[in-house]
């Protein structure tokens, strides 16, 4: 039977190593660096959580980018589906709102002259 995988003060201290890096790589991914921060840690704790984490210091960081990157794009995804229901429901309220409609089309006209 295989050896249950431990956190050991080697792959700890390939996260550390890797910390800055990742993180910044993440804040290029999602523009905002306490949420890039956040997913960092979720890598790290997947990393304490997870079976078959490789132990050599190479393979540990590309593992913790592919967990990161996966993180990155889910948070992506939740929150443009987020972002696209808000515009759409302002958008439905706005076109509602003959006042606006109305200011709307004058402003357009002005831009074009």
């Amino acid at each position: 039977m295989p050896e249950a995988w431990r956190p050991t003060p080697r792959s700890l201290d390939g996260w550390q190593r890797c910390r800055g890096e990742l993180t910044g790589y993440l804040t290029r991914l999602v523009t905002r660096e306490a949420v890039a921060e956040e997913l960092a840690q979720q890598a790290a704790l997947r990393m304490l959580e997870a079976e078959g984490v490789p132990r050599a210091p190479a393979e540990l960081r590309a593992w913790l980018f592919r967990v990161a990157t996966n993180l990155a794009v889910d948070h992506l995804r939740r929150h443009a589906t987020w972002r696209e229901r808000v515009l759409e429901d302002t958008r439905r309220r706005c076109e509602g709102d003959e006042a606006f409609v109305a200011e709307s089309r004058l402003m357009r006209g002005s831009r074009r002259r």
